[in-house]
């Protein structure tokens, strides 16, 4: 009698298992920019430091100098409370050039400091740092 009963109770704990919740699995994956971003700059003969526009809207940034901040090296000369000149590795904003889609900047002054508080963040896709010479 008791090999019946013992029989009879094991589909029944079967049943019971069945209605048991299933925990829900987010997956989360890294965008292929960064990481394409972080290949150019290993492959690199030169020291640089490459940002992609996904990387620059993780920030409420909203001028290209205060986006740049963040990166290691390169440092932000603030005019009347705003970040305008990149200094980069301590030298003055006066040594750096600067370019955009490879045409270099003009700087109003005598000097080479170009105003970086009127480039928007969100019209950016790319921005490289070429910290040592070519």
């Amino acid at each position: 009698m008791k090999k019946f009963l013992i029989l009879f109770l094991v589909p029944l704990t079967l049943i019971s298992q069945e209605d048991a919740l299933v925990e829900e699995v987010i997956v989360v994956g890294t965008k292929a920019s960064l990481i394409a971003a972080i290949d150019k700059q290993r492959e690199s003969d030169k020291i640089v430091s490459i940002v992609d526009s996904d990387a620059l809207g993780d920030f409420p940034d909203t001028t290209a100098a205060e986006a740049i901040r963040r990166l290691s090296g390169i440092s932000i000369e603030n005019d009347q409370g705003e970040g305008r000149y990149v200094s980069i590795r301590g030298l003055s904003s006066d040594l750096n050039s600067i370019a955009i889609n490879g045409a270099l900047m003009p700087a109003p002054e005598g000097n080479r400091s170009v105003l970086l508080d009127g480039l928007q963040q969100n019209y950016l896709i790319q921005l490289k740092f070429q910290k040592s010479y070519p």
